[in-house]
């Protein structure tokens, strides 16, 4: 397993949705539901 560090956490007050970044290039968001995406 490996750790990245995390450079922003933000709260889309439109969409409810939580985007975090961390690393250079892997982007989680979290939906209102609970369901998320995961992006390098």
């Amino acid at each position: 397993m490996m750790y990245r560090p995390v450079y922003l956490v933000r709260l889309d007050e439109r969409t409810g949705e939580i985007v975090i970044i961390a690393g250079e290039e892997t982007e989680i968001a979290i939906q209102r539901d609970g369901k998320w995406t995961f992006k390098i």
